[in-house]
């Protein structure tokens, strides 16, 4: 069985035989297909009684009414009928972030002019009231655009920390992000952000909101011969809060009398600067 014929002969080659052929009983080249070829190309100008000859369709034609792909060489040196059956298609329909094709509608191969297909919107998605989901392949082999015709399903309100907030990115809506801060003096504990993700046929954030909990200072360094407001009985001093250094006596007090409670990284409380010293007045000023 020869599956193809592409003849490279010169003109006058090819009727002579294509004359040699007929007084043989063979047959000579294959009839020519619209949008189709042989499956395998033979260089040949006369077959023998037979011989069959399949063809295939171009890339983008399909034989949509499986009509018949082949033809004989009969003893009469004739081929038999064979009717062009390649028709072009539309590709298959391509899915979207938000919908896809009802696989009901997209599970063939091919998609003649006039063609309907019907998108289904994907998890975490509703249809949007008043707008057509179907798209038609158009009579050049395109589809007409795809609609917008989903919108993301809504997560609600996420939640705002107790002395922070909630940073709305975008909107609230599936895929949405939400970040979360603390106000000035507290550190967040927890995640400082949620997403409005697709659970079962609803969506939902996936973190709830964190803490934020108030940054402290540890006592600050006590200092020989002086003491500092609250000195033994305060363990845990707020953000922002100030101690003031004394010296006890007629010392002098060397450096900053006040420092207070802050921070570099919003998470662990600093004092401001180191705690001054007392020195004997009298090592400062000689009689």
């Amino acid at each position: 069985m020869l599956r193809c014929l592409v003849s490279r002969t010169k003109a006058k080659l090819f009727v002579l035989f294509s004359l040699i052929s007929i007084i043989r009983g063979d047959c000579g080249t294959p009839p020519k297909l619209k949008n189709a070829v042989c499956e395998t190309n033979v260089d040949a100008v006369s077959f023998p009684i037979g011989t069959v000859v399949i063809y295939k369709c171009l890339d983008g034609f399909y034989n949509i009414h499986g009509k018949l792909d082949v033809t004989t060489c009969l003893s009469n040196s004739q081929w038999t009928d064979v009717e062009d059956f390649c028709e072009s298609s539309c590709s298959v329909p391509t899915s979207s972030k938000y919908a896809q094709p009802n696989p009901e509608d997209a599970f063939r191969s091919y998609f003649t002019a006039g063609t309907t297909v019907t998108y289904i919107c994907r998890r975490g998605y509703d249809r949007i009231p008043g707008v057509s989901p179907v798209v038609t392949c158009l009579q050049n082999n395109t589809w007409s655009e795809v609609p917008v015709f989903c919108k993301g399903k809504s997560c609600g309100d996420p939640g705002i920390p107790q002395n922070g907030r909630a940073v709305i990115l975008t909107d609230l809506l599936f895929r949405a992000k939400v970040n979360f801060t603390c106000d000035e003096g507290y550190r967040l504990i927890g995640s400082p952000f949620t997403l409005c993700l697709a659970k079962s046929n609803t969506v939902k954030w996936n973190k709830e909101p964190p803490d934020c909990q108030p940054i402290t200072c540890s006592s600050p360094p006590s200092i020989s011969g002086g003491t500092y407001d609250g000195e033994g009985s305060i363990e845990k001093f707020a953000y922002n809060s100030t101690v003031t250094y004394r010296c006890d006596n007629d010392s002098l007090l060397i450096g900053e009398a006040f420092i207070y409670c802050t921070t570099k990284d919003k998470t662990m409380g600093i004092w401001s600067g180191p705690a001054p010293e007392c020195k004997d007045y009298s090592s400062h000023h000689p009689s």
